[in-house]
């Protein structure tokens, strides 16, 4: 997957087919984080930061180090992360919730493909795996995922996120400095969405 066959899909198939004033849930894969403009990072050679400076009319020393311009960037100019889609959605009343990096256990779809690949890893070995094969399981299992399996997704989702907030109140935050994780991989998807929810007894498929 990647951000131009994803962006297609989202507008072509997902936004015609939701309610009203949907929440849309999603992590924060590459693909599904594009920017409404490239934003500055520290990795950033000093000519490409004195260029963008120049492109944006900002104010800056010439004969600056690069780490004294990107200082300047950082806590003068750094504009906030906007994304391509959260925009986009706006203008069908729809809102997107992105989810915390790193943090699967708050999605419940991350159950439900977990059970298609569990489903699918069994049914494809009857067959020769060939493309229509293929196609065909991934239907099969993919219908198998009833509305009860989604509420049970939900609930366990919901009761995950309830059991977290509780522990974090037990904890004195206020001396703990921010973590920040800078996300440089491609587009390709990088979730965690690989953990194995069979072993969860909390769930009744």
């Amino acid at each position: 997957m990647n951000r131009v066959n994803f962006e297609k899909w989202f507008k072509t198939q997902l936004i015609p087919n939701l309610p009203p004033k949907s929440l849309i849930i999603m992590d924060n894969a590459s693909y599904h984080s594009g920017l409404c403009e490239q934003i500055p990072t520290k990795s950033w050679t000093k000519s490409k930061l004195i260029q963008w400076l120049k492109d944006k009319n900002y104010d800056f020393p010439e004969r600056a180090m690069k780490d004294q311009i990107w200082d300047l960037v950082a806590s003068k100019y750094l504009p906030k992360k906007t994304y391509h889609l959260d925009e986009y959605v706006k203008s069908f009343g729809h809102k997107i919730l992105r989810l915390p990096p790193y943090h699967c256990q708050y999605n419940a779809i991350e159950m439900a493909w977990s059970e298609c690949k569990r489903k699918y890893d069994l049914q494809i070995q009857k067959s020769k795996g060939t493309a229509e094969e293929v196609l065909a399981t991934w239907n099969i299992v993919i219908n198998q995922i009833s509305p009860d399996h989604w509420k049970n997704y939900v609930n366990h989702v919901n009761k995950t996120i309830k059991d977290a907030w509780e522990a974090m109140k037990k904890f004195d935050c206020s001396d703990i400095e921010p973590i920040i994780i800078t996300d440089n991989n491609s587009d390709s998807d990088n979730s965690d969405s690989d953990i194995d929810w069979s072993e969860d007894e909390s769930l009744d498929y």
